[in-house]
Formats: C-alpha cells, sequence, structure tokens
C-alpha cells in the first residue's frame, strides 16, 4: 500500500531563512526519487510510487512554498540556481534522509546539476527533461552588446519604468497564454497553476 501524504515544513534548509517549503511524500523500502515542483509531478507520483520512494518538492519562490521579496535581501541576490541547489541539498538531508535520483524539468534541470555539483554525494543520478537554458544567455551575448543589455534589464528591474511594464504585462491573462504556449498545457490546467502563483 502507498502512503501519500502532504506535508508542509518549516525551517528544513539551512540558509538561515524562516521559510515554509511545500512538498509531497510517498513511502516506501525503495530509492529515493526528488521531482523538482510538486505540481508538475502530482498525477505521476502514485505510479512512481509503485517503485519508489517519491519526493515532490517546491522550490522557494514557486507552486506552494514561500516567495520571500528578494529586495528583502538588500543587495544580496536570493532567487538564484545556489539558493535553490542548496535548498534541494537541505531537503535530500533533512527530509529524504538519503541519496536521491533527481528527476528535474525546466528550470529545475539547472537546480539539480547545480545541486549535484555542489555536494554530489548526495545526488545518486538525474533525469533531466525539457531543461532550461535561459539562464545562460549571457555568455552567447557579444562583449559590446553586454553593457547594454545589462543596462535594460536593470532599468526593468530597478526603476519605476520597469514596475509600470511589468504591472502592464503580468496580469492572469498573459501569464495564462505564456503556460500555454511554452508549457504546451491546456487551458484549465494553466488556470489552475495560476492559483498557485
Amino acid at each position: 500500500m502507498i502512503n501519500l501524504l502532504c506535508q508542509f515544513e518549516k525551517n528544513f534548509c539551512s540558509l538561515s531563512l524562516c521559510l515554509c517549503s511545500n512538498y509531497v511524500s510517498s513511502f516506501s523500502d525503495c530509492d529515493a526519487l526528488t521531482a523538482i515542483y510538486s505540481d508538475h509531478w502530482r498525477k505521476n507520483i502514485m505510479v512512481l510510487a509503485k517503485s519508489h520512494r517519491v519526493y515532490s518538492i517546491d522550490l522557494i519562490g514557486y507552486g506552494y512554498s514561500d516567495k520571500p521579496n528578494p529586495r528583502d535581501f538588500f543587495d544580496k541576490p536570493f532567487y538564484t540556481f545556489e539558493t535553490w541547489a542548496s535548498q534541494l541539498n537541505d531537503f535530500c538531508k533533512d527530509v529524504v534522509k538519503d541519496q536521491a535520483f533527481f528527476i528535474c524539468n525546466s528550470i529545475g534541470g539547472l537546480v539539480g546539476l547545480q545541486a549535484a555539483v555542489m555536494e554530489p554525494e548526495i545526488c545518486r543520478g538525474m533525469i533531466l527533461l525539457n531543461i532550461s537554458l535561459r539562464m545562460l544567455h549571457i555568455k552567447k551575448q557579444p562583449w559590446y552588446g553586454r553593457p547594454l543589455i545589462r543596462s535594460f534589464q536593470n532599468l526593468l528591474r530597478n526603476t519605476a519604468a520597469g514596475k509600470l511594464f511589468y504591472k502592464m504585462v503580468a496580469t492572469s491573462e498573459s501569464v495564462r497564454n505564456i503556460l500555454c504556449q511554452v508549457l504546451h498545457v491546456n487551458i484549465s490546467f494553466a488556470i489552475r497553476l495560476l492559483g498557485t502563483i
């Protein structure tokens, strides 16, 4: 029999932060699988749990986990691959209490890779699906364009003009359309996903 349990765990990360991370788990005596983004795997957990001990975590800033304002961390970047990788490794140490195979899709692929680089003894193997490389674009920019691009990104992040721009495009309809295009999901799933953002 598979025992499926939804839990909310506080302070399991060693990030010196009081943040809640949502995770779903199934219990068995088999090898551990840790999937990133619980909502992406909700339909697969019961099948995977037939042959594995399955954990699925929402990273900080995603799904049902806390979404702290990055400005609260002053000039220190918070939403980084290193932060999420530390969270994933801490989760495996504190909750899974074992090595695990990582199942990662989209941006979670880079998180899983970073976690494996930081603490290779935790990751037994990895499955990467539809990995996002969007954060690697800086190396592909010509050297002469980087200052202009960096200035434009700064304008969007740190000015009233950027806030106005995001306010105009950050609508439920815009996000739903993007989700449907990028994730190739239907409208009802996109609407449900929007409820977790």
